[in-house]
């Protein structure tokens, strides 16, 4: 189980200083000084005011409740969840109600997708758990990967093997395409999101967050060994992949109020950070603008940043839709946004108005 390690925390947390100021000297760290670690949770929204873009609820059973999650293929099949299912189409099947159903149990963790493939982790009763990897154009029959750790978070690296972790246990599992655990690796941090990050000509690497002890590390999955570990902000929330190949994650510090931006190669390092909102959660990078884009849910905003000088920098704002949860892009160059009241559809063209009327203004 993951237990609050407040000297190791102090330790990393100077060492990201001392990395984000360009090596310059950091001061010491005041263990007194730290908050009192817990799980940093979204901020509830007010109620949208004309959010941008097209605004709809799910037709059919998906439309019954909140969004919740969403992943993105290749292409423009989206998997948004709401309750107990899954719905998987395009954003117009979404909108009419023809597109797929599956069936998740309650406590399955976040999703993921890589290529054609969504992935979802979920836990058993009896201590196991199983991984459901989703073909985007077949996604009425699942493949289920059981494996002996109730797992809550999974992804797919570039070879085709999958990373899976479980909320609250200290393990990262790696597993074969043919569904073999070969290896067990302990980090000794609950692994509440894992994700895989492409480094070109370089294995993928993984990262890993810790909401509980505000901890993201990386593990050296090729080696079976855990990687650096480093504190990420007063309540970490999220984390997303940036521009493919590039080695670059994002993550949303949502008690702190700001955007971290790391690297992973050959370790991770935290290089830039700034204010990003009261909430931010949901983060998505936009290979088209060159942007990370961030919801902050007690404002109702998603905000770009680019990241092109030492601090990321705002650059644009979109009314969002309340409770945003999920974001993603497709290959079409829309923005989706998913919450409380449905999906928002953001086009490229009301995209680049709110960019050009900051880099203008």
């Amino acid at each position: 189980m993951s237990t609050p390690r407040p000297a190791l925390i102090a330790v990393l947390a100077a060492a990201a200083v001392a990395v984000s100021a360009c090596n310059s000297a950091p001061s010491p760290v005041d263990e007194s000084a730290l908050p009192q670690l817990t799980e940093a949770t979204i901020a509830d929204s007010p109620p949208s005011d004309s959010p941008d873009g097209r605004n709809f609820r799910v037709a059919g059973v998906l439309g019954e409740s909140e969004l919740t999650d969403l992943a993105v293929a290749e292409g423009d099949i989206l998997a948004v969840r709401s309750g107990g299912h899954l719905g998987i189409g395009t954003v117009e099947q979404l909108a009419t109600g023809d597109y797929t159903t599956v069936d998740v149990a309650a406590g399955c963790g976040s999703l993921s997708a890589r290529g054609e493939r969504f992935v979802l982790a979920c836990p058993e009763g009896d201590g196991a758990g199983v991984i459901r990897l989703i073909d985007a154009d077949s996604p009425g029959a699942p493949e289920n990967i059981r494996v002996p750790v109730p797992v809550t978070t999974a992804a797919v690296t570039g070879d085709g093997r999958i990373l899976a972790g479980a909320s609250g246990e200290g393990e990262v599992l790696v597993i074969t395409p043919g569904g073999d655990v070969d290896a067990a690796i302990d980090i000794k941090d609950s692994v509440d999101q894992l994700i895989t990050v492409p480094v070109s000509g370089e294995s993928d690497r993984a990262v890993v967050i810790d909401r509980g002890n505000t901890v993201i590390s990386g593990v050296d999955w090729t080696n079976s060994k855990p990687g650096a570990a480093l504190r990420a902000g007063l309540g970490v929330g999220r984390m997303s992949v940036g521009e493919a190949g590039t080695g670059v994650v994002f993550a949303s510090d949502t008690r702190g109020g700001q955007l971290l931006v790391y690297t992973v190669s050959p370790v991770i390092m935290l290089h830039q950070m700034a204010t990003a909102g009261t909430s931010p959660w949901a983060l998505t990078w936009d290979s088209a603008d060159q942007v990370v884009w961030v919801s902050d849910t007690a404002d109702n905003e998603i905000t770009a940043y680019s990241v092109a000088e030492g601090v990321p920098v705002a650059v644009g704002s979109l009314r969002s839709t309340a409770d945003v949860r999920g974001l993603g892009t497709t290959a079409s160059g829309d923005l989706i946004a998913v919450g409380s009241e449905g999906i928002q559809v953001i086009d490229t063209a009301t995209r680049s108005n709110a960019l050009g009327a900051s880099r203008t203004g």
